[in-house]
């Protein structure tokens, strides 16, 4: 759900609009004042890109700003992105994709408070995980305390005694604080290589000068990859059978050029221009993950492991300027030719159902029968994307928080329109026991028949206790869960939603067992 409204821009011109891009903004307090001088860190999305390949994508630099003493900011760039906005006194928030040429207002709210289990200072890695299961990495913090805005977060630490991994999810004003983990796992190297946590390449474990590396509970179980000047391997890391605390796990050396590799010629490239080739595994329920990733040559060559796994395999090509390639890995050999081409780029244009742009929405382009080489694009102010070079006829599918999901069919051609259907919206309001509206408590929508894609969404209260959510689907069982702890006490509810979409009033009750005088004093 989106809790800002957009205000007008007003432009000098035509030309400055196009030489001068930026996200603008205005930021107030939950009291509706003007806040000033807080920071404001853009983190830009890529134009397009390969969802598959995204946990080998470098984040690109965050772009800094501050309020001023209307709170008001401006962030020159052509880019949309992750907006994330706080201040030295503990307020902050997260808009997760902001347009240029679009102002924004963002309402702070006191934000999380979070340990990482001592009271060493710690370097944390966050990524804002939105209702998709995208990862939108936010700038590393230190100390023995962080502050983030209220969601749901994947996490990498460093502790002196080794790195922590988790998945948590933050609410609002409160502090937590990640439980010990006294199972540790102790990574060494057979031959030095470059080990990074997967999904964050900014998180290396190990590297040239440092030959071994401890991970520490939940970390054990964490997808690695270790780098090689041939070969990326993703090492997937499980400690069930080494639970005892001197548990050493050595990381093997990178296969020889011999049976364990095929050879693979690529045609249609320019000799100055690399590629590189992905294999991923595809599992039934559609999610991938890397298993090698190799460079190619000066002679186009590039070398791929043989059957490192059973199962759905594929091989993704990529090279700046053409389309992605993905062939099934069980049709290929030892001197396979592969032919990549220049595409064409593809305009898309999405409306509402009331035929307004639809502004921020990612829309996928998935080739026939090679879906892992999906391609995803962000819809600018004016509702339109592009997305390629594209060479195959495929489907174009748009699924948006707010107005849930459009799909086209789509052969080779230069534009199209999607319009989407802004679906059903449920709304309540979570009051105490008095009657009273709370704000800040956590509602998680849940649909047990699993029709509601993803099957969980939450969002907080607002200042007078209401929340929505959009883009759902209509005649399916919802139920509402409601929580927020007041004085270390835990205030939850429960609530069906109504099929006539009627308006919910969610009570909160005390559910902490309550001591109680019995007969005899006892």
């Amino acid at each position: 759900m989106r809790k800002h409204s957009c205000i007008a821009l007003l432009l000098a011109s035509a030309a400055l609009a196009q030489k001068q891009v930026s996200v603008q903004g205005i930021l107030r307090d939950p009291k509706g004042a003007a806040v000033t001088d807080a920071v404001i860190l853009l983190q830009p999305c890529e134009a397009s890109f390969l969802p598959a390949l995204a946990g080998y994508v470098l984040p690109a630099p965050p772009i800094e700003s501050h309020s001023n003493a209307r709170g008001e900011f401006l962030i020159p760039s052509a880019l949309p992105g992750l907006l994330l906005a706080r201040t030295a006194n503990g307020l902050g928030a997260i808009e997760p994709m902001v347009m240029p040429s679009r102002a924004v207002r963002m309402q702070l709210m006191p934000m999380a408070e979070l340990n990482c289990g001592g009271k060493e200072p710690c370097t944390l890695w966050p990524a804002w995980l939105a209702f998709d299961g995208t990862r939108h990495h936010l700038p590393a913090q230190s100390g023995t305390d962080v502050r983030l805005p209220a969601g749901t977060y994947e996490i990498w630490c460093e502790l002196a005694e080794g790195f922590r991994w988790q998945r948590i999810t933050l609410s609002s004003g409160q502090q937590s604080v990640l439980p010990p983990a006294p199972d540790r796992l102790r990574l060494t190297q057979s031959e030095p290589s470059i080990v990074r946590a997967f999904g964050f390449p900014q998180v290396t474990l190990l590297d040239l000068s440092r030959t071994s590396s401890t991970l520490l509970g939940d970390a054990q179980n964490a997808e690695l990859t270790a780098e090689w000047p041939r070969l990326l391997l993703s090492v997937p890391i499980r400690a069930a059978s080494a639970r005892d605390k001197a548990a050493t796990l050595q990381l093997p050396g990178p296969p020889p050029a011999t049976d364990q590799l095929f050879s693979i010629q690529l045609s249609g490239l320019p000799e100055s221009t690399s590629a590189r080739a992905f294999l991923i595994a595809q599992s039934s329920s559609g999610t991938r993950r890397v298993l090698a990733c190799s460079t190619s040559n000066a002679q186009q060559r590039i070398l791929v492991p043989c059957t490192p796994l059973a199962g759905d395999l594929w091989l993704i090509v990529t090279a700046a300027g053409f389309a992605p390639l993905a062939v099934a890995h069980s049709t290929i050999a030892n001197d396979t030719v592969l032919t990549l081409k220049t595409g064409r780029t593809l305009s898309c244009r999405v409306l509402t159902s009331d035929a307004q742009p639809a502004v921020g929405v990612m829309v996928d382009f998935i080739p026939d029968d090679a879906s892992p080489a999906t391609i995803r694009s962000p819809t600018n102010d004016l509702g339109i994307t592009s997305l390629g070079p594209i060479a195959a006829t495929g489907m174009l599918s748009v699924t948006d928080a707010q107005y849930g999901t459009a799909k086209q069919a789509l052969a080779l051609s230069d534009s199209v329109t999607l319009k989407l259907d802004l679906l059903a919206i449920v709304r309540g309001r979570i009051l105490d026991t008095q009657g009273k509206p709370i704000a800040l408590a956590t509602v998680i929508l849940r649909d047990p028949t699993g029709k509601l894609v993803p099957a969980e969404r939450a969002t907080t209260s607002d200042t007078d206790g209401t929340f929505s959510f959009c883009g759902l689907p209509e005649d399916v069982l919802l139920v509402l869960f409601a929580q927020q702890i007041r004085e270390g006490k835990t205030w939850s509810g429960r609530a069906d939603v109504p099929r006539d979409g009627s308006f919910i009033n969610l009570t909160l009750k005390n559910e902490d067992p309550q001591l109680r005088p019995v007969p005899n004093g006892h």
